[in-house]
């Protein structure tokens, strides 16, 4: 009989724990550096070292445990302050505009690379100003998700840009979660939904459609769901800006112009 270690989790996902009492139904998607996927019924668990980001489905481990793991070899012991869950929280009202303003000029002052393909200096100009030409086709995506996302072809969107969550993949999540966090999200998700679960197209990588289709379904990393909660309680969170623009290459970085540009359609344009 095999013998199994008891292992007691960092933290872990409340969603994460029926999936273990079935682990037949699991196998394995991806294995990288400090990260494990594993397929479910429920989409890609996530196993992994990174205690920052907390991601749906996702079981978090201490260096020593993660090194030698196997889901084959591992009992669990689940400490109930050590459960998290990964839906994000809705709103009667928007944020305070000066909110807004604040993480912008930190994020400007920052100046930070992205995957999107736009100038940091283009990004400003946006958001700052009602109307603008002779935009180039990645400033000209970002202008018609400000100005009202039915504007924009999703499917000419999702899957664009690099890796394994390709970069306008990343945004779509930070935009949409603060649709989400601000009950603005029918119309955005059915078109989301159309093309995530049109059988015969695969708009994007597998890793990324997992993230797609959890946002949706309003389900999303902790690092993205404390920066919206502390912008929508008008706090300017340090340690929650730095967790979300930190994340991988520049993934989060990615998902932090969505999440900005997701409250500049909900409140306008404001004076950066």
């Amino acid at each position: 009989m095999l013998q199994k270690k008891t292992i007691n989790p960092l933290a872990i996902d409340g969603d994460v724990i029926p999936l273990l009492e079935r682990p037949n139904r699991i196998r394995i998607h991806s294995q990288f550096e400090n990260t494990i996927n594993y397929i479910t019924d429920q989409g890609l668990m996530v196993v992994t070292m990174n205690e920052e980001v907390l991601p749906p489905l996702g079981i978090i481990l201490s260096r020593d445990n993660f090194r030698e793991f196997s889901l084959e070899k591992r009992k669990f012991v689940i400490l109930e302050s050590r459960v998290y869950s990964s839906y994000i929280d809705t709103y009667g009202k928007y944020p305070d505009g000066r909110i807004f303003d604040v993480y912008m000029k930190r994020f400007l002052h920052d100046n930070l690379e992205n995957g999107l393909g736009l100038e940091i200096e283009e990004i400003e100009k946006i958001l700052k100003t009602r109307r603008l030409s002779n935009l180039s086709e990645e400033d000209k995506i970002l202008w018609d998700m400000i100005n009202g996302a039915g504007a924009v072809d999703i499917g000419s969107i999702v899957g664009r840009g690099k890796g394994l969550t390709p970069a306008w993949d990343d945004f779509i999540v930070g935009f949409y979660a603060v649709l989400r966090a601000n009950c603005a999200d029918e119309a955005f998700r059915h078109r989301i939904e159309e093309l995530l679960f049109d059988e015969d197209v695969k708009p994007t990588t597998d890793i990324s459609h997992d993230f797609l289709t959890k946002a949706v379904k309003g389900s999303f990393s902790q690092n993205i769901i404390s920066l919206v909660n502390s912008i929508q309680n008008n706090i300017f969170d340090e340690k929650s800006y730095l967790n979300v623009i930190k994340y991988g290459g520049t993934s989060g970085v990615d998902t932090f112009i969505g999440i900005m540009s997701g409250y500049a359609s909900l409140l306008g344009f404001r004076t950066i």
